[in-house]
C-alpha cells in the first residue's frame, strides 16, 4: 500500500516522499531504519500511470534503459554516490515513465535498499539478465562495469531486432498497399462499372459477378464481416496462448523449410549470447543457463534448453543434454563441448552467438529477397483477375453493338 510521508533526516532536513509498505507500522519502521523521524504518514490513492495501462506505447523503451545504465555508470566512476547519481540521471531524463521510475528508485535507494533489490521491483523495465548482472556487480564491487556490460548486452539485442524490423518494412508496405487497392477496386470501382455494363445490355461473366457479389456482401454486412474476422483472430490467439497450441505452432515454425533455420539460428544466438554475457559477469554456469532460458522465445527451444539446464545442475554438463534434445545443430554442440573441456565456455559461446547471428541475418535477408518477387507476382495475379473481370464485359458490350 502506498503512503505519503514527511520526516526529518539525521541531519535535520525536512524530507517528503512516498513509500510502499504492507501497513502503517511497517512504513514507520522502514523510515525509522532509514534514519528518518516521521512527522506525518498517510495513505493515498492515485490513478494508474498511462504507461502501465499502455506499456507498448507509453512504457519505458530499451534505449532509455541503455542510456540510464551508461549515465549511471559514468557518474559512479566519477566518485558520486549512487543516490546522488540517480538524482542527477533523473533530472536529465525527459518527463515520462522513465523519469517517474527513476524518482521512485531514488527514494528507495535513500531508504537504504541496494540497487539490485530496487531493480527487482521493476521486472517489466529491467529484465532478469540485466538484474542479475547488476546484483553480481554489487557483490563483487564492480557495479560500474556491470552496468556498462548490461548496457552493451541490451544494445546487441536491440540492434538484432532493428535489423529484422528494417528488412520487413518494404514487404509489409507493399502488402498493405496491395490489400487497400484490391478492396477499393472490388467495393467501389467494379460495382459502378458493372451497373454501366448492365444498362447497356451486356451479359456479365462469372468472374465479374463473383467479385460484385463479394463486394456487395462486404458493403452490406461489413459489421458482420468485421466481427467474424475479429472472432476468428481472437480464437486463434487464445489457442496460441495455451501451452499445447503454442508448442504446436512453435514446432511447425521450426519445421518450415525457409523460416525454420532463421528462427533456430536466432534462438541459438540469443541463448548463447545471453549466457556468455552472464558468465563474463561472474554468474555461475548453472545460473547463467537458467537465466539464458528466458532469452528463448520459441517454446520448443526453450523446453530443450530448460531440460538441458536441469541436467547441467545435476552435474551432467551442457553439451550432452543439448545434443540429446535433437534440436540444436552439431556444430553448436561441438563448440560448446570444446568450451567445457578447455574451461573457456564464455568465449566459445560468444563465438557461437556471433556466428549464428550472422547466419540468421543472412538467411532472413535471403528469405525476404525471395518474398519480394513472390509478393509482386501475387499482387499482379490479383489485380490481373480484377482487370479481366472489367475487360470481359467490355468485349460483351462491343459484341452486342456489332
Amino acid at each position: 500500500m502506498p503512503y505519503k510521508y514527511t520526516a526529518l533526516s539525521v541531519e535535520g532536513h525536512l524530507r517528503s516522499g512516498h513509500i510502499d509498505a504492507e501497513d502503517e507500522t511497517s512504513a514507520e519502521e522502514a523510515l525509522s531504519q532509514a534514519g528518518y523521524r516521521v512527522l506525518t504518514l498517510k495513505t493515498f490513492k492515485t490513478a494508474p500511470p498511462v504507461d502501465t495501462l499502455f506499456p507498448s506505447f507509453f512504457g519505458v523503451k530499451s534505449g532509455q534503459v541503455i542510456g540510464f545504465s551508461k549515465q549511471l555508470a559514468s557518474l559512479l566512476e566519477a566518485g558520486i554516490d549512487i543516490v546522488k547519481a540517480m538524482e542527477i540521471v533523473g533530472e536529465q531524463t525527459p518527463s515520462g515513465a522513465m523519469a517517474r521510475i527513476l524518482k521512485e528508485m531514488q527514494e528507495k535507494l535513500q531508504g537504504g535498499s541496494p540497487l539490485s533489490a530496487v531493480l527487482n521491483q521493476y521486472p517489466n523495465v529491467f529484465g532478469p539478465t540485466y538484474r542479475k548482472m547488476v546484483e553480481v556487480g554489487e557483490q563483487t564491487g564492480c557495479l560500474e562495469a556491470a552496468l556498462k556490460q548490461a548496457a552493451g548486452y541490451m544494445e546487441k539485442q536491440r540492434e538484432a531486432a532493428k535489423k529484422i524490423g528494417k528488412a520487413l518494412v518494404y514487404p509489409c508496405i507493399v502488402t498493405g498497399v496491395a490489400v487497400v487497392v484490391v478492396v477499393l477496386l472490388i467495393v467501389l470501382v467494379l460495382p459502378a462499372m458493372a451497373g454501366l455494363f448492365t444498362s447497356l445490355g451486356a451479359q456479365l461473366p462469372l468472374p465479374t459477378r463473383a467479385l460484385i457479389a463479394g463486394g456487395n456482401f462486404v458493403k452490406t454486412n461489413y459489421l458482420i464481416v468485421i466481427l467474424a474476422i475479429a472472432a476468428m483472430v481472437g480464437l486463434v490467439y487464445s489457442w496460441m496462448r495455451r501451452p499445447v497450441g503454442r508448442r504446436k505452432v512453435d514446432r511447425m515454425l521450426l519445421r518450415m523449410p525457409a523460416f525454420g533455420p532463421v528462427i533456430l539460428y536466432g534462438e541459438i544466438s540469443r541463448f548463447a549470447g545471453t549466457m556468455a554475457t552472464l558468465l563474463r559477469a561472474g554468474v555461475t554456469v548453472a545460473e547463467s543457463a537458467q537465466l539464458a532460458t528466458g532469452a528463448c522465445r520459441n517454446g520448443v527451444i526453450k523446453e530443450a534448453v530448460k531440460n538441458a539446464t536441469e541436467e547441467l545442475m545435476q552435474g551432467r554438463g551442457l553439451s550432452r543434454p543439448l545434443a540429446r534434445s535433437g534440436v540444436f545443430p552439431a556444430m553448436m554442440i561441438q563448440m560448446v563441448r570444446v568450451g567445457e573441456e578447455t574451461g573457456s565456455l564464455d568465449n566459445t559461446l560468444s563465438v557461437v552467438a556471433a556466428s549464428y547471428e550472422t547466419e540468421a541475418t543472412e538467411r532472413s535477408q535471403a528469405l525476404i529477397a525471395m518474398l519480394e518477387p513472390a509478393l509482386t507476382v501475387g499482387i499482379a495475379v490479383a489485380v490481373g483477375f480484377i482487370a479481366l473481370s472489367v475487360v470481359m464485359p467490355i468485349y460483351s458490350v462491343l459484341g452486342s453493338i456489332k
